[in-house]
């Protein structure tokens, strides 16, 4: 789904659960239009140092960017890689506690 931004000028609003919004907008929960996916934890126990990959914590993401300047590692199978792996578009979400960071 291609997410479209705020007409700049805006005129006729509606008024929703989560306050008003423009009229041609709808409220929906996000698992009607995105596939929602939790990340892979970190365990240095399980760890071994097979296929380690850089991993994006909480840390790194802000609002709107990510800084990669201080990626920790993990080890990854194939198969967990091309899972968790991002791309072009995804909305990736961060949490810790109730704070949330988001970055497109």
């Amino acid at each position: 789904m291609k997410i479209e931004a705020i007409p700049a000028e805006a005129t006729r609003f509606k008024e929703t659960e989560l306050g008003p919004l423009p009229e041609e907008w709808r409220v929906v929960r996000l698992g009607e239009v995105f596939d929602i996916q939790q990340g892979k934890a970190l365990s240095r126990k399980k760890d071994k140092g097979l296929r380690p990959r850089p991993f994006l914590r909480t840390a790194n993401v802000f609002w709107g960017r990510l800084d990669l300047s201080n990626l920790d590692q993990m080890d990854f199978s194939e198969e967990e890689e091309k899972k968790y792996a991002l791309k072009p578009g995804d909305l990736l979400g961060s949490c810790k506690e109730l704070c949330v960071r988001v970055c497109v």
